[in-house]
C-alpha cells in the first residue's frame, strides 16, 4: 500500500508524502464503520484523477511553491467535502444515488484526464522540464525538450515500466510497485545517480502529519462541489462493487447505506491529516485477502505499518527517483487508456450512445469537465422523475438499447411491457 499511495499522490497532483498521510485514518475509520469484513479503502486512481482535475482548475493561475502549497490544501478541502457528502447521503439512506451517473460521460471524462495525467508524468520519466497547462500546451513543450532528456533518468523510468509489465504478466502475485521502488532505490544508492542529475525524493523528516481543518473560501467551495459530486458517485459505485465482491468471497452481507456512512469519516479523516480522497478498492482488498486477511484487523495492521513508515522508515525513501514513481503512475493510467471500458463493472449500465462519450472526451483537455458531468446527472434525475410520475413505483433496470433508457413498468401495464424514454 505504501508505494501505491506515494504513486497515486502523483495522480492527484500532490507530493508523494501526502499519499502516506492519506492512508492511516481512513483505514481505521472504515474498519470501525464499514460492513464488509475484508474490504480495504485507500487512494484510488480514478477518483485521484477527478481530484486532480477539479483542484487543478482552481490553482492554475498560481505557480511554484505557492501553487504546490495551495494545491495540497484545496485537495484536502475536496476530501473533506466528499466525506461530508458521503455522510449526509448515508444518513439520508440514499444508497441508490450511484444510479444517477451517466457512464459515457464519466468514461469520457476519465479518459481525458488519463492522458492529461500521463503527459504530466512524462517530464519526470525522462528528466526534462515540464510545463503546466492543458494536454496540448504540455505536449508542445515536451516534444522539442526531448532532445535534452537525461539518459540515466530515462533508463530508470523506462526500466521500471518494463519491470512493472513483466511482473504483472509473469508473476502477478509479486507486488509490482513495491518491487520497482526497491530496485530503483538500490540502483540509485549503489551508483550515486543523484549526483548525475537523477531527480530523487530527497530527505524527508519522519513524523506523523499534524491534524488540522482544511481551509478554503466560499468561492472555492462553489468550484469544488461539482467535482466532489462526481467523486462521490464514481467512488461509491466502485466501493459498492468491491464490497459486494469481497462479501461474496469472504461471506457476510453489506449495507449500501452504511457504506456511504463509512466513507464519510474515512474521507474526513484523510482531509484532517492533509490527504486526498479515498474509496473502497477491489485490488487492495484482493491483495489483503490473498495475504490471509479475513477481518478488518487486516486494515488496522496496514494502518499500523503505514504509521510505522511515517515515524521511522521515511529515510529509506531518500534515494527514491521520481522517474520510478512516474512509471508506476503511467502504468496504472495505461490500464484506463485501453479500448476496453475501465469502469465497466463500477458504474450502472445505461444506453447513452457512443457519440456522447466522444463529445465528453474532449472536455478535460480544453475546459472544466464538471459542468458536463453535473448536467448529465441532472438529466438522468429528471428522466427518472418523469417515469415515476407517470407509472408509480417501478423496478429500474437499464439495457444497452441505442440512445434509450428502458424500464419495466410494474403497475398498470402488462408484465412484459416497458416504458422507454429518450434522453436528448
Amino acid at each position: 500500500m505504501v508505494p501505491e499511495a506515494m504513486a497515486y499522490a502523483g495522480i492527484a497532483g500532490v507530493p508523494p508524502l501526502v499519499g502516506l498521510y492519506t492512508v492511516p485514518i481512513p483505514l481505521i475509520a472504515y474498519a470501525l464503520f464499514g460492513t464488509p469484513r475484508t474490504m480495504v479503502v485507500g487512494p484510488d486512481s480514478a477518483t485521484a484523477l477527478i481530484s486532480m482535475g477539479t483542484v487543478g482548475a482552481i490553482v492554475a493561475s498560481h505557480s511554484g511553491a505557492t501553487q504546490v502549497a495551495e494545491f495540497v490544501a484545496i485537495t484536502s478541502a475536496l476530501a473533506l467535502i466528499v466525506g461530508m457528502i458521503f455522510l449526509l447521503l448515508g444518513l439520508a439512506r440514499m444508497g441508490w444515488v450511484a444510479n444517477f451517473i451517466s457512464t459515457p460521460v464519466m468514461k469520457g471524462f476519465i479518459q481525458g484526464l488519463v492522458w492529461v495525467t500521463i503527459i504530466g508524468q512524462i517530464p519526470k520519466l525522462f528528466g526534462i522540464s515540464g510545463e503546466h497547462g492543458n494536454f496540448f500546451e504540455q505536449l508542445f513543450v515536451i516534444i522539442p525538450d526531448m532532445a535534452n532528456l537525461n539518459p540515466i533518468t530515462t533508463a530508470i523510468g523506462l526500466g521500471c515500466l518494463v519491470l512493472l509489465a513483466l511482473i504483472k504478466r509473469f508473476v502477478p502475485r509479486v507486488p509490482a510497485a513495491l518491487t520497482a521502488l526497491i530496485v530503483s532505490i538500490i540502483v540509485v544508492s549503489l551508483f550515486d545517480l543523484s549526483a548525475q542529475g537523477v531527480d530523487i525524493v530527497g530527505k524527508v523528516e519522519p513524523g506523523l502529519p499534524a491534524l488540522a481543518m482544511p481551509k478554503f473560501t466560499l468561492s472555492q467551495l462553489e468550484l469544488l462541489i461539482p467535482g466532489a459530486l462526481a467523486i462521490v458517485l464514481l467512488g461509491y459505485a466502485e466501493t459498492l462493487g468491491a464490497a459486494k465482491a469481497a462479501s461474496v468471497k469472504s461471506g457476510g452481507s453489506i449495507d449500501p447505506n452504511q457504506e456511504l456512512v463509512s466513507l464519510g469519516p474515512a474521507n474526513m479523516g484523510a482531509a484532517f491529516s492533509g490527504g486526498f480522497v479515498v474509496v473502497g478498492s477491489l485490488s487492495k482488498t484482493s491483495v489483503s485477502m490473498g495475504a490471509g486477511g479475513k477481518t478488518q484487523m487486516a486494515s488496522l495492521v496496514n494502518a499500523f505499518f503505514v504509521i510505522l513508515t511515517l515515524m521511522f522508515l521515511l529515510p529509506l525513501f531518500t534515494n527514491l527517483p521520481h522517474a520510478a514513481l512516474a512509471a508506476i503512475v503511467i502504468e496504472a493510467m495505461l490500464s484506463f487508456a485501453c479500448v476496453r471500458d475501465p469502469i465497466k463493472d463500477k458504474m450502472p449500465l445505461n444506453g447513452m450512445n457512443t457519440d456522447q462519450t466522444l463529445r465528453k472526451l474532449r472536455v478535460p483537455v480544453f475546459s472544466a469537465v464538471m459542468t458536463a458531468t453535473s448536467k448529465s446527472i441532472k438529466e438522468k434525475i429528471e428522466s427518472i422523475k418523469i417515469i415515476q410520475a407517470g407509472t408509480g413505483t417501478a423496478f429500474f433496470q437499464q439495457f444497452y438499447s441505442s440512445d434509450r433508457f428502458c424500464f419495466p413498468v410494474l403497475h398498470g401495464c402488462q408484465p412484459n411491457a416497458y416504458f422507454s424514454l429518450s434522453i436528448k
